[in-house]
């Protein structure tokens, strides 16, 4: 091997080595992002929902504001739905109420308006309580959970 080589050759492993050691910077890594108010369930939101409309929304959110959070779950519903084990029928009956609402409840929130006005949407309490209902069947059927491990 020729002695410039020789030469080179630490320099040149020792960039190799660098290149192995790169990270991304954070920016460039993909993380997902759920707001503090992003319930881990279809249950959980379904839960939060009555809540708040049993409370007329007389309880503390993570969210901007108690409006927001209660249209946001509205919103969300279909998504947690879907990564729930509801069948297509009541994915789809859940997706068609929760579109309407969450559609009348963005025009609502855009003119400031309050969680008791929001709470008036027509059909919300039925659908909220069929919500509720379908739920508890479905909890029903689950093996019970442990509150403090999680564990079934």
């Amino acid at each position: 091997m020729p002695k410039a080589v020789l030469a080179l050759l630490p320099f040149l492993l020792s960039l190799t080595m660098l290149g192995g050691c790169y990270t991304a910077p954070k920016e460039e890594e993909e993380e997902e992002h759920f707001p503090p108010h992003w319930p881990v369930s279809v249950f959980e939101a379904s839960k939060r929902l009555k809540q708040i409309s049993d409370s007329n929304g007389a309880v503390e959110s993570k969210a901007t504001s108690i409006e927001r959070e209660f249209v946001d779950l509205v919103i969300w519903l279909p998504e947690l739905v879907a990564d729930s084990n509801m069948t297509k029928t009541e994915f789809d009956e859940i997706d068609s109420w929760a579109s309407k609402l969450a559609s009348e409840g963005e025009m609502l929130l855009g003119k400031d308006a309050k969680i008791v006005e929001l709470l008036r949407l027509n059909g919300l309490q039925e659908s909220l309580l069929a919500l509720q209902k379908l739920c508890d069947s479905y909890a029903a059927k689950m093996p019970p959970v442990d509150e403090e491990s999680g564990v079934k």
